[in-house]
């Protein structure tokens, strides 16, 4: 009978996570639950099977840790999602929502999910390579996510999850200077930056910074990335309030870029700093992810 194994990032959602572990020891029993960081992913990945399921309960970015490992194998688990984190954007395209219901029914509907394929891609440059399912993003949101995860650090009490970390989230972006992006990238054989652009969004699913939907159309299995821009200040707040879409400039199934200096980068919600140099964007190996009955992505 196929299982699924739940692994929690206790960190996630102020707290919930660790009560999250509690409910579901009582639930599905301790066997089936680690906690991320405190266990041996790769072993746990090894031990189940291709009808099994490994369900990473977090953010976009335990989502991500899980998802890399199961990459790994030949004849891995299917991904799957309990979302505690701030974003959520992977778990919204694959329709899981956050358990204010009843969490034998969650586990109920993990059991009985449909199955997708879902495009992975890495980026590779000067001492970088690092993979990816939702987006990777360049510029000013990416600073803005170095800050908040250098205020998480600092003050950890502040972040709480939900809607206290977006509108943290909003504080510092309204703190932030532009960023000249026309200077700092050049595509290489691609589209143009436009003037205006404080921000480059290379998109593998439809939804961004917390259920922006970023183009319509947007397949996660279809093998091509959506390259979007994004302003900066009032431009970019009006994208993230949803009353403005991004420029879609086209799409593409592979990138190579420059860098004249070093830039603020994230991937999947995860903020670093890139030097400057010659980068690309490959496929990775895809993974299957579980899908709720009516997700966006389901059709």
């Amino acid at each position: 009978m196929p299982q699924a194994h739940f692994i929690i990032n206790p960190a996630s959602g102020a707290g919930a996570g660790a009560r999250l572990a509690r409910e579901l020891a009582t639930l599905v029993g301790p066997a089936q639950i680690s906690l991320l960081g405190r266990c041996d992913l790769p072993g746990i990945i090894a031990r189940l099977g291709p009808q099994d399921a490994a369900v990473a309960c977090g953010g976009d970015g335990t989502a991500s840790a899980v998802a890399e490992v199961i990459a790994e194998r030949a004849a891995a688990p299917a991904l799957g999602i309990v979302p505690l984190g701030t974003g959520n954007d992977l778990a919204r395209v694959l329709g899981w929502k956050e358990t204010r219901g009843s969490l034998a029914a969650l586990v109920e509907a993990l059991r009985v999910a449909g199955r997708r394929q879902l495009d992975r891609w890495r980026v590779e440059g000067p001492g970088l390579r690092r993979s990816w399912c939702n987006y990777l993003s360049m510029g000013v949101d990416a600073r803005v996510a170095q800050r908040f995860h250098d205020l998480r650090l600092r003050h950890p009490s502040l972040v709480r999850g939900g809607n206290i970390n977006r509108g943290l989230y909003g504080v510092l972006g309204a703190q932030q200077r532009g960023i000249d992006l026309v200077r700092q990238v050049r595509l290489t054989g691609g589209p143009s930056l436009p003037q205006w652009a404080g921000v480059l969004v290379l998109g593998n699913i439809p939804s961004y910074a917390g259920g922006v939907t970023l183009a319509r159309d947007m397949r996660v299995d279809d093998g091509r990335l959506e390259l979007l821009a994004l302003g900066h200040g009032i431009s970019l707040g009006l994208v993230t309030a949803r009353l403005r879409r991004p420029r879609l400039l086209g799409r593409t199934d592979h990138l190579e870029f420059d860098l004249g200096g070093t830039l603020a980068m994230q991937v999947d919600g995860e903020p670093f700093s890139a030097g400057p140099g010659h980068y690309r964007v490959v496929p990775d190996r895809s993974i299957t992810v579980l899908v709720a009955d009516g997700a966006p992505c389901a059709t």
